[in-house]
């Protein structure tokens, strides 16, 4: 695993309260799958692209991707979390 995929979850896991391993998971998989593409886009098709002409670097690019991802999945399952408590599944009998 690429300190790419490592670095948000790492970071959130200190600093974030309640922590979630499922926004963990999706980060580290968005953050390496971008890395990974963009590694075989540049290595195999020599294929350079700027991210709109911002001149960011790709593990720059990558880690941005799983911060987002991280932040969106964990607000996605905290509302699911919620709701499941305000409305518990019914048994039936």
């Amino acid at each position: 695993m690429t300190f790419v995929g490592l670095f948000v979850p790492l970071t959130m896991g200190l600093y974030q309260t309640p922590r979630g391993q499922e926004p963990a998971i999706v980060s580290m998989v968005t953050g390496t799958g971008l890395w990974f593409v963009h590694f075989l886009a540049e290595t195999c098709l020599n294929f350079t692209a700027g991210f709109l002409g911002s001149g960011l670097s790709v593990p720059l690019r990558s880690t941005l991707c799983g911060l987002i991802s991280y932040l969106v999945s964990h607000a996605w399952i905290g509302k699911r979390r919620a709701a499941a408590e305000i409305f518990p599944p019914q048994s039936s009998h």
